[in-house]
């Protein structure tokens, strides 16, 4: 179940952003989650499950390009409001500073009961922007 969680940026107005739950990482975690490909296609599914859409205009993506680009993360421009966007436009994903197999993991392993420090271990980061995402997925649970 993707649950929105509320963020302040851009000038301190706050807004809803899209994030999945941990318990869900967990339950559709195996093997193939090993892959970079099959974790990012997992969390855009999460994210979009309506499929691809401009942030901006909320138009469904039809152009192949445009889909293609949306769903390995590279920059897509609306060919109706001409907006350049990326698959985590409007998620809690946006401007993250860690990768979707990071936060994956931060996700699977808070589940699990791991701690922070031993995460930011795993991931060579530091504790609190572990304790960052463990508190915004605790928001998307509560």
């Amino acid at each position: 179940m993707v649950e929105m969680l509320n963020k302040t940026e851009d000038y301190g107005v706050e807004r809803k952003v899209l994030l999945f739950s941990p318990s869900e990482a967990l339950k559709a975690f195996c093997v193939d989650f090993l892959s970079q490909e099959k974790i990012t296609a997992w969390v855009l599914e999460k994210l979009h499950s309506a499929g691809p859409h401009c942030p901006s205009c909320n138009i469904k993506i039809t152009d192949q390009n445009t889909f293609n680009n949306f769903y390995v993360l590279r920059r897509c421009k609306c060919k109706s409001c001409n907006a350049w966007f990326s698959a985590f436009k409007g998620t809690a994903l946006h401007h993250a500073g860690l990768g979707v197999s990071e936060i994956f993991l931060i996700a699977i392993l808070s589940e699990m009961k791991v701690e922070a420090k031993t995460i930011a271990g795993v991931l060579k980061c530091h504790a609190d922007t572990v304790k960052l995402w463990q508190s915004k997925f605790r928001a998307v649970e509560e």
